[in-house]
């Protein structure tokens, strides 16, 4: 669940820079049957996965409830409402 960012309000990314792009395009179309869209983005000499803004709903909902609270904050909400509740 660490690997893993947000940049802004819509960019989210995995980390999977260390995997190879042959790889990473597996796992975009992967990514598409649970209908989020994906696209590679490089990210110095390396690739990483980016969500498309108009997945960014999509991949909150699927990822919400399966996440540790400690990790909520990736998809920006916040820790402290999300543990109390």
């Amino acid at each position: 669940m660490d690997d893993g960012s947000k940049c802004g309000n819509s960019n989210f990314y995995l980390n999977t820079q260390q995997f190879t792009k042959n790889d990473q395009e597996f796992l975009i179309k992967k990514l598409s049957i649970l209908g989020l869209k994906a696209r590679l983005n490089k990210d110095k000499i390396y690739y990483r996965i980016r969500f498309l803004s108009s997945s960014t709903s999509r991949l909150k909902e699927t990822l919400k409830e399966n996440l540790i609270p400690s990790m909520k904050y990736k998809l920006g909400y916040n820790p402290v409402e999300t543990c109390s509740k």
